[in-house]
């Protein structure tokens, strides 16, 4: 995968910094840093993908207007605590915090380190950011070296190796669709150039659907649906996989016993006018794995019900995880509607995509074999995107408001015992948001372990805030 060979540290392969791989293209970025300017709603870069013939092919990238969120409220004087590089390592249960630029930046360093393009380090820099300032914390800096460092190194997880400088291809296209060929690269920053495509063929036609095959992990689905918003459009966005021989982590099908299904999220949003947007993002089992594996390195116990051993009895030991349930149970609750839920996720983006296929390449296929059942077998994480302009259902600002009227309703609706109010989905995220800018965000001993050691291998200064 890496042909120069270079060793670094913890036995990692690094590729050239011209990122030439197997003869393939990368991405043609554009020449500005990409975390300088965050632009107002609507305003575009420019960014390249490739098709199946090799022919370059540009598309309007709206991501950069995205960043505004992220990127703006700077701290006046004063306002930070105390930082210092590299104090004492917390015991896990012990929150340090770090300024959220600070982050942002060492990030996208890291990323840039990693051999990955300037402008995809900003794009997955910009998305585990989101995450960690909205305290979606499963879904964040949490991530950045087991989920992504790690397998670019090429030490691989069951989410796939990385491969930094994979082009992104075009296997079919129309006016309001594109299907594409991640070809093994960054998931995180594959998902915003697929959405950016997605949201530029809503742009010109109303609507755009977009799937991607042979992808990796792609971290939180509301950034990709919530990008859609800035744009006075709906979002979607889904991600999943299918182990037709079996998983030894993953969901188990209602009735069933064999953990054969990934968590397959999806989310939807839509944008708020004076209030905050809706922001839906789920998965469709009754919980993530990664939330479970939060828990252990947290030091904080599993809750009852929520794992199953091998045996397939519940267990609250997360050495013991082998299965989830669907959302709902696997039998008792309604586990039916999360295992639907979660097959017609991967109807989109395991079928759709073409991740499901019977030709796959080996060293893609996931789960405990990479053999075929039944003539197939998934190439790689598949993805979908869509985004939907308002203005083809009436005036955008009075949809806006009717968004606003729903939401006030329900949080002045009764709240139950234990309770302070009722909220729509992504409305808490937004007083967490505000928290954390101010306050910076709190990382848990694991993770600043993670950042520590990236830190001393890249020679990437890491501030943490006592």
């Amino acid at each position: 995968i890496f042909p120069s060979g270079e060793k670094v540290a913890e036995g990692r392969m690094r590729g050239p910094q011209n990122s030439e791989s197997a003869g393939r293209s990368s991405f043609v970025p554009p020449p500005h840093p990409p975390f300088e300017h965050p632009l107002s709603r609507g305003e575009r870069g420019r960014t390249f993908c490739r098709t199946t013939s090799g022919q370059e092919r540009a598309v309007d990238a709206y991501s950069a207007g995205y960043r505004l969120s992220i990127l703006s409220a700077p701290h006046r004087d004063g306002d930070r605590p105390s930082c210092s590089t590299h104090p004492p390592i917390p015991a896990a249960s012990i929150m340090t915090t770090v300024q959220h630029d600070h982050l942002r930046q060492f990030t996208f360093e890291i990323f840039k380190a990693a051999d990955l393009p300037e402008q995809d380090a900003g794009y997955a820099a910009d998305v585990l950011l989101w995450a960690s300032l909205r305290g979606v914390d499963t879904h964040g800096i949490r991530n950045l070296k087991r989920y992504y460092i790690d397998s670019a190194a090429g030490v691989g997880r069951r989410d796939g190796v990385i491969i930094p400088d994979a082009p992104l291809e075009f296997d079919e296209e129309s006016s309001t669709s594109a299907a594409l060929n991640a070809n093994g690269g960054l998931g995180l920053s594959v998902s915003v150039r697929a959405m950016n495509v997605a949201i530029e063929k809503a742009s010109q036609s109303g609507i755009g659907i977009v799937t991607v095959r042979n992808s990796t992990h792609f971290g939180p689905a509301g950034y990709f649906a919530h990008m859609a918003t800035q744009h006075d459009m709906l979002g979607f966005a889904s991600t999943g996989y299918f182990f037709p021989h079996g998983q030894d982590k993953g969901v188990v099908p209602y009735g069933g016993l064999l953990p054969m299904l990934s968590t397959n999220p999806l989310a939807m949003a839509c944008p708020g006018g004076e209030l905050p947007d809706f922001v839906l993002d789920m998965s469709t089992s009754l919980v993530p794995v990664n939330r479970v594996e939060m828990l252990e390195e947290d030091g904080k116990p599993i809750p009852p019900g929520w794992i199953r051993d091998n045996d397939h009895n519940v267990t609250a030991d997360p050495q013991a995880i082998c299965k989830v349930e669907p959302l709902g149970g696997a039998v008792d609750y309604g586990g039916h509607k999360g295992y639907g839920l979660a097959l017609a996720g991967w109807i989109l983006t395991g079928l759709l995509s073409g991740a499901w296929r019977q030709n796959p390449k080996p060293g893609r296929v996931l789960g405990s074999t990479p053999e075929l059942k039944h003539g197939f077998a998934q190439e790689g994480i598949g993805h979908c995107f869509a985004a939907v302009r308002l203005d083809q259902f009436g005036d955008p600002a009075l949809i806006r408001s009717g968004l606003d009227s729903m939401t006030r309703s329900l949080n002045e609706s009764p709240a139950a015992d234990g309770f302070e109010q009722v909220y729509i989905p992504g409305q808490k995220e937004i007083a967490v948001e505000a928290e954390r800018r101010a306050k910076g965000i709190p990382l848990s001993g694991s993770t600043v372990t993670d950042l520590k050691s990236l830190s001393e291998e890249f020679g990437i200064p890491l501030e943490l805030c006592e």
